[in-house]
Parts: C-alpha cells; structure tokens; sequence
C-alpha cells in the first residue's frame, strides 16, 4: 500500500518540477470576449501562444496558420 502511494504521489509531482520562467512571456495582443472571458496572444520561446482565460480554468495552444505551421515571434 505505501509503494503505491509513493508511485502515485511520485506522478503528480513529476509534472510540477519545471516551469517556465515569466520573464520569456510577451504579451502580444489582448482580445476581450466579454466581461468574464479574453484571448491573449503571448510570445513563449520564439513561438506565438494562444491563451484562453475565462474566469476559471484556461487553456494554452499554439497558433496556427491554415497548413498547420506554428506562427513565430521574435523573442
């Protein structure tokens, strides 16, 4: 039982032990859905990122032209 809490606890902090620095984030462009919700486009490493941030949760993408191609930014 505890090899099995060590495994599972393991997993969920394998996820956690990197992150990116803020500092290589740009915001590009803001666009405001609604009161609650907004799209942000942010420059993360040279590639443009699409940020959905509604009032809970949120979602990352990267963004792309109609051949599937990453748009890139200068960092």
């Amino acid at each position: 039982m505890k090899k099995i809490a060590v495994i599972c606890t393991a997993l969920l902090l394998a996820g956690c032990i990197e992150q990116a620095p803020a500092k290589n984030i740009q915001r590009i462009k803001t666009y405001q859905l609604n009161a609650y919700n907004e799209i942000a486009e942010v420059c993360i490493d040279g590639v443009v990122y699409l940020l959905y941030q509604p009032y809970k949760g949120g979602g990352i993408t990267p963004k792309i032209n109609a051949n599937y191609d990453v748009y890139i930014c200068n960092p």
